[in-house]
């Protein structure tokens, strides 16, 4: 059994002539993790007796039993790889994600068997990957977060990721989604708000690899916790925005995408006046 979490990835096997599990993980924290949260009754960790798995310890089939009960209860995330990078880091959300990728193709492989009691939805015709745009860039997608008193969400990028400073959240389009969705999750992932979409903007906003499509949106709720590519969160006013903005490294293309970004989404607002 493979069990990926927020705080540890683990492969579970019973072994031939055992009575207890062997819990096998590729980085020794995830063990010590699972140890301290759900399973205190896990044997000391083992290094470098495996073929595979470099770290390994046991416990008994119902301890096991019992830590996956416990943690299907303390589930409170809306977002799986979201809550992976708020606690584990981006390396690992992304890890996930290629996982996440991989399996989608048992999705796309599998024949369909109709079964009594299943009701089955029709297929999303947005379920392939994107074509590429014309450029030969692949498509990100973000959102704009305006509040009632016409106040602007920007975050500031962990590191000064690329020379990023203030800026939109926005990010590539995974498998599956399309851009509206792929612009929600986003903004979540990068801001901890809950978002909805109020209005396309117009344009299409040409970076150093992608092309960026943004959304307006506005608030549904706030988590006040966001993944670990973000360092800081603020609502600002218009003209602090275009302050900040113009604070990037990356140069004045990079500022005069996200100060037109700004301009389209407060004109979208006064249309709507």
């Amino acid at each position: 059994m493979w069990t990926l979490t927020p705080f540890g990835f683990y492969s579970a096997v019973k072994k031939h002539g055992d009575a207890f599990l062997t819990i096998r993980a590729r980085v020794s924290d995830d063990l010590d993790a699972l140890r301290d949260r759900y399973l205190p009754t896990l044997s000391p960790t083992v290094s470098g007796v495996g073929t595979d798995y470099p770290y390994r310890a046991t416990c008994t089939p119902d301890a096991w039993g019992e830590a996956l009960g416990a943690m299907g209860r303390d589930i409170d995330y809306a977002n799986f790889k979201s809550e992976v990078g708020r606690r584990q880091g981006s390396a690992r959300a992304h890890a996930y994600g290629k996982v996440w990728e991989a399996l989608y193709g048992l999705e796309q492989a599998a024949p369909t068997r109709p079964r009594a009691g299943r009701v089955t939805a029709p297929v999303s015709t947005t379920a392939a990957p994107l074509p590429r745009h014309a450029s030969g860039k692949g498509w990100a997608a973000g959102g704009v977060l305006v509040d009632a008193a016409g106040r602007v969400c920007l975050r500031l990028a962990a590191g000064r990721y690329g020379g990023d400073g203030w800026t939109w959240a926005k990010g590539k389009v995974d498998l599956g989604e399309t851009m509206e969705e792929a612009a929600v999750r986003e903004v979540f992932e990068e801001t901890g708000i809950h978002a909805e979409i109020v209005s396309a903007l117009a344009g299409e906003h040409l970076g150093d690899t992608s092309v960026t499509r943004y959304w307006r949106m506005r608030v549904l709720s706030d988590t006040g916790r966001f993944g670990t590519e973000t360092e800081a969160v603020e609502w600002v006013t218009p003209d602090e925005a275009r302050h900040r903005i113009r604070t990037t490294t990356r140069g004045a293309a990079k500022i005069a995408r996200d100060l037109a970004v700004l301009d389209l989404a407060l004109a979208d607002v006064a249309s709507t006046r």
